[in-house]
């Protein structure tokens, strides 16, 4: 038997982690809340968790796969509008906002990095894993998960500061 502290507590110490990288991928409402459900469920159905090291970021990898389900359901039933995908991670309206630790302005230009960086940002700064746990999700070195992170924040940064605006350098 493991030593693991009882599901309920598992759930409350987890639970707006959990349902802000839903809400972050997702948008608030029931798309969200329900693929927060669908992560707790597969919890309980994996409960005792043998062999996993690090329960939260095993549960945001759950979330992670329930969002991209519900995605996947959404292209089939009717294709995504840009401009409701570009307020898909408006932070203003995620549960847990407060929370996050991106202004407003940057959410809107998440969407269009790289899949890679995108999982990085979300990862790094909604559910606050370290670059260590990001790397081994995807199943790279600490080091370039953080250059990814780092491409992903220069890449923000491009598309956020205006290109008239002088830099450190220019001064």
């Amino acid at each position: 038997m493991t030593n693991q502290p009882l599901f309920h507590e598992i759930v409350e110490a987890h639970s707006s982690t959990v349902l802000a990288v839903c809400a972050s991928v997702l948008g608030p409402g029931p798309d969200a809340e329900d693929a927060w459900q669908e992560t707790f469920v597969s919890a309980l159905r994996a409960y005792p968790f043998d062999g996993v090291a690090n329960v939260e970021a095993w549960l945001v990898r759950v979330a992670g796969r329930r969002c991209i389900d519900v995605l996947r359901g959404r292209r089939r039933e009717q294709p995504i509008d840009d401009a409701d995908l570009l307020g898909v991670l408006g932070r203003d309206h995620a549960p847990g906002a407060d929370e996050l630790a991106l202004p407003d302005e940057v959410w809107e230009h998440v969407v269009t990095l790289t899949p890679r960086q995108r999982f990085v940002i979300v990862h790094r700064y909604v559910a606050g894993w370290s670059f260590g746990e990001i790397a081994a999700e995807l199943d790279c070195s600490p080091a370039a998960a953080r250059r990814c992170g780092s491409d992903a924040v220069a890449a923000l940064r491009a598309r956020l500061v205006p290109s008239d605006t002088p830099t450190e350098e220019s001064r």
